[in-house]
């Protein structure tokens, strides 16, 4: 098994303290979708240009741009079309505290 140093995995446990304040955050949000396209979230750039990026907090967008993103012509470097999911972002954050909680308990010794 992999080791992982005490840092890391206090910079796991803050960061899934960060993911849960958002997930126990009550607020209407009209951007309120993450797209994630096989392991990377859409971001939108400087230029207004859809991009991927492995961002911890990735950008958030309305339904509509979300269903037009997934339209885009997004392929894998196997030129295979990729995986493409759109997210509520607190599904998407109670995903990844799900997997911070197992490398947490699997590997903090």
């Amino acid at each position: 098994m992999n080791t992982i140093t005490k840092t890391e995995i206090d910079a796991y446990k803050e960061l899934k303290k960060q993911y849960t304040n958002i997930v126990n955050t009550s607020i209407l949000e009209n951007c309120n979708k993450i797209v994630q396209i096989g392991a990377y979230t859409a971001e939108i750039d400087k230029n207004n240009i859809v991009t991927l990026s492995r961002n911890k907090f990735p950008s958030q967008f309305t339904e509509k741009s979300a269903n037009d993103i997934v339209n885009m012509n997004w392929t894998s470097s196997n030129n295979k079309k990729a995986n493409i999911e759109i997210y509520n972002i607190k599904d998407w954050y109670r995903g990844k505290i799900e997997a911070l909680n197992f490398i947490i308990k699997n590997y903090n010794n």
